[in-house]
């Protein structure tokens, strides 16, 4: 990379952080300690969100006559944010969680669905 360019992105980068951080890494002489201070900082909070959100995705579940439009709305919503912060999941694993997800009253509409693709896949 030419050296015009690494200081263009490290304006943009210095620009973008707060100036209290500013302020804690202003003295740092290497990019690896500079990199330290970033990971430590910052590491925490994306756990405490990548925890949150998978929580929150497999809490979520559709009250008896609510709008399932909504429901798959806010599932969405949960699943933009993962994969904003690079967690994938399989399509597998997210037709369990909707399904899971569902209240009581889908069962039949479930076991008659479900039934219908495992014995197909089967055949």
């Amino acid at each position: 990379m030419k050296g015009s360019n690494l200081l263009s992105m490290w304006d943009l980068q210095q620009s973008s952080l707060s100036n209290q951080f500013l302020y804690e890494t202003v003295n740092e002489e290497t990019t690896s300690k500079l990199w330290l201070k970033l990971k430590k900082k910052f590491m925490k909070k994306f756990l405490c969100s990548k925890f949150f959100l998978v929580k929150c995705l497999f809490e979520l579940h559709l009250k008896d006559y609510s709008s399932l439009k909504e429901h798959f709305n806010e599932m969405n919503s949960i699943l933009l944010e993962l994969k904003d912060i690079n967690v994938k999941m399989k399509n597998k694993k997210l037709v369990v969680i909707l399904i899971v997800s569902l209240p009581p009253s889908f069962e039949t509409f479930i076991y008659s669905n479900v039934g219908k693709d495992y014995n197909s896949s089967q055949g």
